[in-house]
């Protein structure tokens, strides 16, 4: 077998989520954070994409934003949905649209911090996760937020992150991941204080201008007139884990001018490695103890 095939081959095993049961030893872990659209736009469609794309690439996270009553039911109607347990197990009351998770890990505990500063209503969901590691569990924490949106409400994000990055910083392993609607133009470059990073960046070759999961010139949902941005992100703080790779997804339409939403999504492939030295090195090129909005010139 050539060095191609290999590689190859063991994309393969971590992209469908594969673990060494045998040894009872996590090697991988696949999560996959989404805005899913409380739009009834070709819903029961769109979530039919949704469920393939979480059917193809199995993963063992999944967080989901803008998650309705109408929607969440059609999810729930599907094969995969099953193998997971849902986080909370019932729906929020009295929000029109909300964040839930989806894990097929042993589940620890979970809570939900509302924001104090928020008038959307948004909240900050903490799972603490069980991670099989021989014979004992790695604690693995799982938060997922959707953030104020729009481009004036900058400070109440820049508030909601500080908030947030305070809440989980706690734990050793944890990695916040959703749609946090960071605009670019706006709140300009995220500063976070060491050990955390912005997973994509912290990545090989990648950069802002192609990891966005909102991009008007490919998917026609967008028809706002916005820019592009790379409002989805995934932030960590790890010891135990490593970034293996992330890719985008949910860029391929469904049929003429239908895609799986008006976001596209992000997988990420945690793998279990002792110490994340390389990524605190990284993150203590930054001085900062909080977290920093650069805002760029005239962003007001």
């Amino acid at each position: 077998m050539d060095l191609k095939q290999e590689e190859q081959d063991f994309e393969g095993k971590w992209l469908r989520g594969q673990n060494n049961h045998h040894t009872n030893v996590t090697k991988h872990i696949v999560m996959l954070t989404y805005n899913i659209w409380f739009g009834k736009f070709r819903m029961f469609q769109r979530m039919k994409g949704i469920g393939k794309i979480i059917t193809d690439l199995k993963p063992n996270v999944i967080t989901l934003n803008e998650v309705t009553a109408e929607n969440i039911f059609l999810l729930k109607s599907q094969d995969w949905f099953h193998k997971y347990k849902l986080v909370p197990p019932d729906l929020m009351r009295g929000d029109s649209y909300f964040v839930v998770l989806l894990t097929n890990f042993p589940t620890k505990s979970w809570k939900i911090r509302p924001f104090d500063n928020s008038r959307m209503g948004r909240k900050l969901l903490i799972v603490e996760l069980g991670i099989p590691s021989g014979s004992f569990d790695i604690a693995l924490t799982i938060a997922t937020s959707h953030f104020e949106s729009m481009a004036f409400n900058t400070k109440q994000r820049e508030w909601q992150l500080k908030k947030s990055i305070e809440m989980l910083s706690l734990s050793n392993n944890v990695c916040l991941m959703g749609d946090l609607n960071l605009e670019l133009e706006v709140d300009g470059e995220v500063v976070l204080p060491p050990p955390w990073y912005d997973a994509w960046l912290s990545l090989p070759g990648n950069s802002h201008d192609n990891g966005y999961t909102w991009d008007p010139s490919i998917n026609s949902m967008n028809n706002d007139g916005s820019t592009k941005n790379r409002f989805d992100r995934v932030l960590c703080k790890l010891l135990d884990f490593t970034v293996h790779s992330m890719k985008v997804v949910g860029k391929k339409q469904l049929s003429p001018d239908v895609f799986p939403s008006d976001h596209f999504g992000l997988l990420t492939v945690l793998t279990l490695q002792g110490k994340s030295a390389g990524h605190a090195s990284l993150a203590d090129t930054t001085k900062t103890k909080s977290v920093v909005f650069k805002r760029p010139p005239n962003w007001e």
